[in-house]
């Protein structure tokens, strides 16, 4: 029996073909790895404002809530005007601010925990020890540097992004990381999230150093320069728990995975399907 040969396809056809198999395709999902997203806006409802004021002077800060909601962590040195009969506020709102006591501290530690006259209706954080952190991991820091503010009259939570750039111990033998995430005065007792909304750390110190500056006037004054970019510290949430456990006071821990995940997400390429979000865009006091 005769055997007939297929002849070879010419451009044409196989130009063809191509186009139906991309047109074919056009209605698949097509699976996308993202870059994992923590949940910001619950961890900005979780920040709050530290207002320490006496009667010639006002210190500002930040914290976090822990608990059932009416305690939070914060820095020593933010509420250090309690030394000169200085009251604390906890701001939650642009013009809601709750009175504040301190029920313990531990200077050496630079950590202390407030509680408020009344609930602050905001989420508490899970807290996340340092044997579930990793060295390079990205790191979160938030809180309420004044600078940030100068633009406008608004006083909102900045959201600053980083890493673990090492683990140190202070001289006061104080476990911290050191991170790169920027942290400026405001930022002081404010959390520091892993990519979970999970806090690994209290914001505590930049590396500053005291510096005479000449202004326009000719006038000399003595002002904190920062000594080296990127080079700032949070004290471990190992460091707060004790302090917790004196207080009575209960506390969220979280079981995270120290390996980097990605969040596979379904895109479409059928055209004018829209995007899909799970993030709200609600400000820092929209519950209030």
């Amino acid at each position: 029996m005769r055997q007939e040969l297929r002849k070879p396809q010419s451009v044409v056809e196989r130009k063809v073909i191509a186009i139906l198999l991309m047109l074919g395709g056009a209605f698949l999902p097509v699976v996308v790895d993202a870059e994992r997203i923590p949940p910001i806006e619950q961890m900005k409802k979780s920040t709050v404002r530290i207002i320490c004021a006496t009667d010639t002077s006002t210190g500002v800060g930040s914290g976090f809530v822990v608990g059932t909601g009416k305690h939070v962590v914060t820095n020593v040195h933010v509420i250090s005007c309690i030394a000169n009969k200085g009251k604390i506020t906890v701001q939650i709102g642009q013009l809601q601010f709750i009175p504040a006591k301190v029920i313990q501290i531990s200077e050496r530690k630079d950590l202390v925990i407030l509680e408020t006259e009344r609930a602050l209706e905001r989420p508490p954080v899970t807290l996340v020890t340092s044997d579930r952190v990793m060295d390079g991991q990205a790191v979160y820091a938030l809180g309420f540097p004044p600078a940030a503010q100068m633009r406008s009259e608004d006083v909102t939570v900045s959201v600053t992004k980083g890493i673990i750039s090492a683990r140190t111990t202070s001289k006061e033998g104080v476990d911290q990381y050191q991170i790169d995430a920027a942290i400026n005065p405001g930022n002081s007792g404010g959390p520091l999230f892993n990519e979970d909304g999970h806090v690994i750390g209290i914001n505590t110190a930049k590396a500053l150093t005291a510096a005479v500056v000449l202004g326009a006037d000719g006038k000399a004054t003595t002002e904190r320069l920062p000594v080296g970019e990127g080079i700032g510290w949070a004290v471990q949430v190992n460091e707060l728990l004790p302090l917790l456990k004196d207080t009575a006071i209960a506390y969220q821990t979280g079981d995270v995975t120290l390996e980097p995940k990605s969040v596979a997400n379904v895109v479409s390429s059928h055209p004018g399907q829209p995007a899909k979000s799970d993030t709200s865009s609600a400000p820092w006091w929209a519950d209030t």
